[in-house]
């Protein structure tokens, strides 16, 4: 058993992973047996010094069950291993085993178990035959008696480095092409990584695959000097490529294999070289093969995969130089799978339910140029109803792009170049890859109201794109002006009267219209509350546009950019019927007021004066009548602490307010009428004083006057 020190030591100075004891690189175990078995040491638990593990391993007289040794390394050691490493064994003996049928039972199962066994005979009373049956292969058996055991060192550790020599595959580029040759996806490198076979990984594709493109380039880089007891005078020993091969797969959702036929890649018509068992393709030259492969009928659904295994072989052969037979060492085989996802679903919000919209903007209108994204709740979808994570690409990136928008006779058109410098884009997160996203987007200041689309590309993996579009106005020039070709008028009068008098109001009901007096200064001649074109190239549609809220796809009701009067139900009417308790008499203001989309307004009135026998007469503005306010643009429902909230309201504010002078009877000289200029009503005007009262009434918004005759002072303090 001490015989193991030497070997051990210098197989470390030697191999390919030298120096790589440890967790992630080679780990040893040891077990000693006799008449009984035990593990001295077993994987991971001796890692900083190997040899002093080995020098503790007690000489223990006694039987040869090699079988019981055989069975503890496959049930105690090799089933606890790591599965994607290469699993040796070395036995060690130096003579029969108590049990040769037990003992080459036990060997094969070990075999069988993907295990390679080497084995060493040391002395004259090993049985050779049962050795033979225990190993893996031939060449794997070795003679040694004590006093050369020293002379097999390096011949074993070149074996042991053999075995753990793959063939090394450094190129296994690959990409499925679709119909036409036009769309291609190949296998992904991570950035500033090297094309070598390790660093290559699955890819998605949203592509039907029609062919597969490969290159594939493998060698053996061990050279056969490192095992002198195979090339000496008496043996000639080659090791090499063999051969080559790729394997389709078609994986379904749930991960059952439709395996297609294994196309050999060895010589013509892929292969620049051929290599066997008996031909190697030795000396580190390259075994190269490269092609494309017609995948008809090969159809995958949505969720399914096409996974590509690329095999190179490695294997030779060690001749007798005296006797000529020829024995073969086993093949080592090294593969590489890359997988192609088929996705062809977009991603989508919302999957799994959320409170969130697909995008979201800080507002829709704006007087500064900066707004803020919210995207949240976003998932690449998969086919339902099995909604596997497996079958979804993931979400890639994220790219918000400002679109301006185009006023038409009847509609609004969103042009479909974005403005590329005011384009954000950014990856998605690996952990939160939905969201949430915070992210500010600038818009272009062109001197004038403008409206624009603000569009949201979602990219999963395969190169699907979902979309989400809002709108938004930014708008800090317009306000609400009057037209001075329009006024108010008493929609209610006679029209033999030029709408100026309603007779016989008994029913206290009278009409206004102001069609044409009001326009927003910009939008009168840009509409951008126009419904807005459909952007079916993008498929946007529901929730991904926007619906509702304020400036909704559909259009908003408006009238030459007013969208608003206070208490107007319908604003297209641009006038309204008021029913009040009027007073013969009597003198009323009404107040009306006018709103845009971006809360400016303006206010216009008109007055209306009632005569004794109750007709309504529409009076001219005196020259100190200025009827009109406006609030510079800011909404005094807006300001709050001096600071301006751009959440504007929906509605247009109309502020109806009637100012009333009220007859006194104990200061009246005799019976009044209301004259009116150009109307020839019979009356006469009666001369007061007038008398201000603070006398509003519950329920009604007017401010009252006593005057015995009509009074030309008016308030509008309302």
């Amino acid at each position: 058993m001490t015989t193991i020190r030497p070997t051990v030591r210098y197989d470390r100075e030697f191999c390919s992973w030298q120096n790589q004891i440890g967790p992630d690189g080679l780990r040893l175990a040891v077990i000693y047996y006799w008449s009984n078995a035990t593990v001295h040491f077993s994987f991971g638990s001796c890692l900083s010094d190997v040899g002093a593990c080995i020098a503790s391993i007690p000489y223990v007289g006694g039987g040869t069950e090699t079988y019981l040794a055989l069975e503890m390394a496959r049930t105690q050691l090799f089933n606890t291993a790591r599965p994607d490493v290469r699993k040796i064994a070395v036995l060690m003996t130096d003579g029969k085993s108590g049990n040769t049928i037990k003992t080459t039972t036990e060997g094969h199962l070990l075999k069988n178990s993907g295990v390679d066994v080497v084995a060493i005979g040391i002395g004259s009373g090993v049985n050779y035959a049962e050795l033979d049956a225990v190993a893996s292969a031939k060449p794997y058996v070795f003679s040694v008696t004590f006093g050369s055991l020293d002379e097999i060192r390096t011949t074993f550790r070149g074996l042991l480095c053999w075995l753990g020599s793959q063939p090394d595959l450094n190129t296994c580029r690959m990409k499925v092409v679709g119909q036409g040759g036009t769309e291609e996806t190949a296998s992904l490198v991570p950035e500033g990584m090297s094309t070598h076979c390790t660093n290559q990984k699955d890819a998605s594709t949203n592509v039907q695959p029609v062919s597969l493109i490969f290159d594939v380039k493998a060698n053996v880089s061990i050279s056969t000097d490192n095992l002198p007891y195979y090339k000496n005078a008496y043996f000639d020993a080659v090791l090499g490529v063999t051969g080559a091969s790729l394997s389709l797969d078609k994986v379904s959702v749930r991960g059952s294999k439709q395996p297609y036929p294994v196309r050999p890649l060895n010589g013509a018509p892929y292969c620049s070289t051929r290599g066997s068992n008996s031909n190697p393709v030795r000396g580190g030259t390259l075994h190269q093969c490269s092609g494309t492969i017609a995948l008809s009928p090969l159809r995958l659904t949505d969720g399914e995969r096409l996974c590509v295994t690329l095999s190179a072989d490695a294997g030779g052969y060690f001749t007798n130089k005296s006797s000529g037979a020829r024995s073969y060492f086993p093949s080592f085989v090294q593969s590489k799978q890359i997988c192609f996802l088929y996705d062809e679903s977009k991603p989508a919000h919302c999957l799994g339910g959320c409170s969130s919209e697909p995008l979201q903007l800080s507002s829709r209108l704006v007087r500064s140029p900066e707004i803020g994204l919210l995207v949240n709740g976003w998932a690449d979808s998969s086919p339902a109803p099995l909604r596997h994570a497996l079958s979804a690409s993931g979400i890639k990136l994220y790219k918000a792009e400002v679109h301006r928008v185009l006023v038409g006779s009847d509609s609004l058109l969103v042009e479909d170049a974005a403005l590329e410098s005011y384009t954000q884009q950014w990856d998605a997160d690996g952990s939160q890859s939905g969201g949430p996203y915070n992210v500010s987007v600038m818009l272009p200041e062109e001197g004038a109201a403008r409206l624009y689309a603000v569009i949201l590309e979602v990219h999963d993996k395969a190169g699907n794109v979902a979309y989400a579009r809002r709108l938004v106005l930014y708008d800090n020039t317009s306000s609400v002006q009057l037209n001075a070709s329009a006024s108010v008028s008493l929609a209610s009068a006679e029209s033999g009267s030029r709408r100026r008098r309603q007779v016989n109001m008994t029913d206290t009901h009278f009409c206004l219209n102001w069609t044409g007096r009001f326009y927003n200064s910009e939008l009168d001649q840009n509409n951008f509350l126009l419904p807005v074109t459909p952007d079916t190239g993008r498929q946007i549609h529901g929730d991904y546009d926007q619906q509702s809220g304020l400036l909704p796809v559909t259009g908003t009701d408006n009238v030459k950019g007013i969208v608003s009067f206070q208490e107007v139900a319908d604003i297209r009417v641009e006038g309204t019927c008021l029913s009040e308790q009027l007073y013969h008499n009597e003198t009323y203001r009404v107040w009306i007021r006018a709103t845009d989309i971006m809360g400016n307004y303006k206010d216009d009135s008109v007055r209306l004066g009632i005569d004794v026998q109750g007709n309504v007469v529409l009076m001219p503005k005196g020259r100190k009548d200025d009827d009109s306010t406006s609030n510079g643009g800011v909404p005094p429902d807006a300001v709050v602490g001096g600071v301006v909230l751009l959440a504007v309201v929906a509605t247009i504010v109309i502020v109806v307010i009637a100012i009333r002078r009220r007859r006194n009877p104990a200061d009246a000289k005799g019976p009044s009428r209301i004259e009116e200029p150009g109307l020839d009503n019979g009356g006469s005007k009666v001369d007061g004083e007038n008398e201000l009262h603070e006398n509003v009434s519950a329920g009604n918004d007017y401010c009252a006057f006593t005057n015995p005759a009509f009074a030309t002072t008016e308030s509008k303090s309302h």
